[in-house]
């Protein structure tokens, strides 16, 4: 038999039937064409097709069509749905629906899609091909993990990023800053939504609430009790969603950030490597102040360099050779296929200026309150705690390391 979709000829045992709900039909044609492994014009084709004679296509495509949507729900709750999205959160749901609408619409404008729609889809497919999607996801460097992140990797590196051997930095402000991380994926829920739902770009959300009515967030937001909470991947604290930030999607910088960490002994090398892994797949998020801590870790090696940082709230002129040297060898010992350069360092010291610097002082909340329900869990980078002190405490660190030097 030949699938309709693929062309490919297998046993008829490797073959499924074209879901009997045509709503079904255009999630599974969705995933497909969103991930690439079917054109969108080759989607509006069979979907026409497909109801003629009930054809079959391969059980791989339906296998594929879960895995993709696992990864999405796992990039916004932080775990694959092994066990179904019966009690997937609605903003969960929401944004899985944003882009399978948009393919709907292409597709089929006419058809309906809830997240019942949705969610039936997902399960079913989910209970008939566990044990394949289980040992795939499991599967480094499978053909669909490379599909899922070339579709999530929608940027341009070239303009993220100079490509320059060149270590002298023009001097400049940095640029102005909504407060909100740049580098979340596209398909994540619209301003809109996220506003109405009172919480800004989910990404491992944890639904235990702050004991706290009300707080303040670093970036002048106030969350309240409803507000769901994340798990750190460095330190596995839960925290409020507002005081966490998402990981690059640019590697050069998660390469800086972790190699900072590493140098300061935050984390070890073994650790480095597993969350770069996951910073790659899934966008996990880590609490603001570990960005905080490696930006005062970067100014203060600047500082021993003179005339290379004569203003702190403006970029570098120059970025020490030394410095860099040391990024490098830390950044091979994560990843040695991603190259570090100057501008490298001074993109990632301009971002963290633009969150955390108010042109005078860094600046951060007092302290992240973790829920009184539970108490921390042991973290799975070490006892590590030392970094969630006052930000006074941080700078007052720095400042007695820079003098002995």
């Amino acid at each position: 038999m030949k699938c309709a979709l693929c062309e490919n000829e297998q046993s008829r045992a490797s073959f499924a039937p074209i879901p009997s709900k045509k709503v079904a039909t255009i999630i599974l044609l969705s995933c497909l064409a969103r991930y690439n492994v079917i054109t969108l014009e080759d989607a509006k084709k069979h979907y026409k097709d497909v109801f003629v004679s009930r054809k079959r296509v391969c059980k791989n495509h339906f296998v594929q069509a879960v895995m993709f949507l696992g990864w999405e729900i796992e990039q916004l709750s932080g775990e694959f749905p092994l066990n179904g999205i019966s009690e997937a959160p609605a903003i969960v749901m929401n944004s899985l629906l944003v882009h399978l609408r948009k393919y709907r619409g292409l597709l089929d404008d006419t058809m309906p899609m809830e997240k019942k729609d949705v969610r039936e889809f997902f399960n079913e497919y989910m209970v008939e091909f566990r044990d394949e999607i289980t040992q795939r996801i499991s599967t480094p460097n499978s053909p669909e993990e490379e599909l899922f992140l070339k579709a999530n990797a929608n940027f341009d590196l070239k303009k993220e990023e100079e490509s320059t051997s060149q270590i002298v930095i023009k001097e400049q402000l940095p640029e102005i800053s909504d407060g909100r991380d740049t580098d979340s994926p596209a398909f994540f829920v619209p301003k809109e939504e996220i506003e109405g739902q009172g919480v800004s770009n989910p990404s491992s959300v944890n639904y235990h609430m702050p004991q706290s009515s009300a707080s303040s967030s670093d970036e002048g937001d106030v969350f309240s009790e409803h507000e769901p909470r994340m798990t750190c991947v460095l330190c596995s604290v839960a925290y409020p969603i507002s005081q966490m930030k998402v990981a690059s999607r640019v590697p050069q910088r998660n390469i800086l950030f972790l190699a900072s960490m590493l140098i300061k002994g935050v984390i070890k090398v073994e650790d480095a490597v597993r969350i770069y892994s996951e910073f790659r797949r899934t966008q996990k998020r880590c609490c603001k102040k570990h960005y905080l801590e490696a930006a005062i870790f970067v100014q203060q090696e600047l500082k021993k360099c003179p005339g290379c940082l004569p203003n702190e709230a403006r970029l570098p002129r120059f970025i020490p050779m030394k410095f860099l040297q040391l990024l490098k060898e830390r950044g091979d010992l994560i990843d040695k296929d991603v190259v570090l350069n100057a501008t490298d360092v001074a993109s990632f010291f301009r971002e963290c200026l633009n969150k955390y610097h108010n042109g005078k002082e860094w600046e951060l909340v007092e302290e992240m309150e973790t829920s009184s329900q539970q108490s921390a869990p042991t973290t799975r980078v070490g006892s590590k705690c030392n970094f969630f002190f006052e930000l006074k405490d941080i700078l007052l660190a720095s400042a007695n390391r820079s003098d002995r030097i």
